[in-house]
This record gives structure tokens, sequence and C-alpha cells, in this order.
């Protein structure tokens, strides 16, 4: 399973590259149906616990929390940014495994 979504994640970064040298334009990422990207940089939870091979491309897989937004981050932890990221980096690695964002 892994291997298969390692070689889409490849095929996807060979055709993206491919598109680049054609038009110069990247290609657009293709959101899970119903999933709109918001515009201040922010992902919504649903997108951010899918499986890796529907991640879109620019998300960091160690930092999925950083994309929440305050709310949702609120809403997904039960804490402020401040107060998740002044936790033992264990707490913070259980958490986000409780979470699906691990």
């Amino acid at each position: 399973m892994r291997c298969r979504a390692a070689n889409s994640q490849y095929e996807q970064t060979l055709a993206e590259i491919e598109q680049l040298h054609k038009t110069g334009r990247p290609l657009e990422h293709r959101w899970p149906e119903g999933v709109v990207p918001k515009g201040d940089g922010t992902l919504p939870y649903e997108v951010l616990s899918l499986p890796l091979s529907e991640w879109p491309p620019f998300v960091d897989p160690r930092h999925r929390e950083a994309y929440l937004s305050d709310a949702e981050f609120f809403r997904v932890f039960r804490k402020t940014r401040a107060q998740f990221y002044a936790m033992p980096r264990w707490r913070q690695q259980r958490a986000k495994m409780e979470a699906h964002l691990w």
C-alpha cells in the first residue's frame, strides 16, 4: 500500500514537472470533492486527516497541525497553539496521533 502511494506521488511529481516545462504553469491541485482551500492559507481538518496520497503537494507531513485555522486548532486539540507548543514534544506527537494528524 505504501509503495503504491509513493509511486502515485512520484508519478504526480513527474507530471507536474512535465506540465511546468511545457506551459510554464504548474498543475492545479485537484481537491477532494466538496473541499475548498481557505484564503488565509489554512486547510480544513477534513483535508489534513486524509491519507497521504490525497494531501495537497505543499503540506509538510510532520506539521499538519500548522495548517489548521486557530478555531479548528482549538476544536481539534482543545488547546491554543501556545499551550500546544509549550507541551513536551512527546505529548504533542501523542495529541497529533489521537487527532489523526500524525
